[in-house]
């Protein structure tokens, strides 16, 4: 008995000073959520760091109008690729310019097109977690655009996970359409069913978008808000003045 005893304590010894993997490698979060006052933040400007104490740091990239952008599927299986080979129709990554033999298409991705009376209106927007608990910024974003001070169109919100997209060739890879011009986003969005939290003090990065008439998108000389609801924060982008 004493015998069965020493070895199991022995074995315990054993396994408690081997190096520990997977699990304990990740960020293991510790604190508790605290409240944080909101605020007002007009005519937010591109490239420019906003800190929210307690919430978030809000931080606009771009802002443009495309036709179409590309989107993950609803199985969320991005793993799914046709390596080897390439059709030009659906969401395509590869090497270079040149379709090498190292070309590859996501089959779980495809276009969304605004048609031809809509264009999207795409705000890139990085945000930084500094809440002490995860939080889903898709859930706490609300989106509409001003036209005029008096017609209001209903925004969207969609997340980009850059680890899921290939890098070989730019910061967020290559995708190309046919029959379409270049003039699009290089990245694919995720579905929008398929989105996730982002952990204490990481960065999640979002499209603030919405569908605007062709009607609205050209008349650059009135004033045209997108005005963004950020977990009570009221944000403010001027595409118009």
């Amino acid at each position: 008995m004493k015998k069965a005893l020493a070895a199991a304590l022995g074995l315990s010894l054993v396994m408690s000073s081997l190096p520990a993997y997977a699990g304990d490698l990740s960020v293991v979060m510790i604190g508790e959520e605290t409240a944080a006052d909101t605020v007002s933040l007009d005519d937010i400007k591109l490239g420019t760091v906003y800190p929210i104490d307690g919430y978030a740091s809000i931080m606009p990239i771009e802002f443009f109008y495309y036709d179409f952008f590309a989107q993950f599927g609803e199985s969320g299986d991005y793993s799914a690729v046709n390596r080897g080979g390439w059709n030009m129709d659906v969401v395509a990554s590869y090497s270079d310019s040149h379709m090498s033999s190292d070309s590859w298409r996501f089959t779980d991705a495809g276009w969304m097109e605004s048609g031809d009376n809509a264009q999207f209106a795409w705000l890139a927007m990085d945000i930084t977690n500094l809440q002490k608990t995860p939080v889903d910024f898709i859930e706490e974003i609300s989106v509409k655009v001003t036209y005029k001070e008096e017609y209001e169109f209903i925004g969207w919100i969609r997340q980009i996970d850059t680890d899921l997209i290939d890098k070989s060739t730019s910061d967020r890879g290559v995708r190309r359409s046919v029959g379409n011009p270049e003039d699009y986003p290089n990245t694919i969005v995720l579905n929008p069913g398929k989105t996730h939290d982002i952990d204490m003090l990481y960065t999640g990065h979002y499209i603030i978008g919405c569908t605007l008439p062709n009607y609205v998108v050209s008349d650059t000389k009135s004033p045209l808000y997108l005005e963004i609801n950020l977990g009570g924060n009221e944000l403010t982008y001027k595409i118009n003045k």
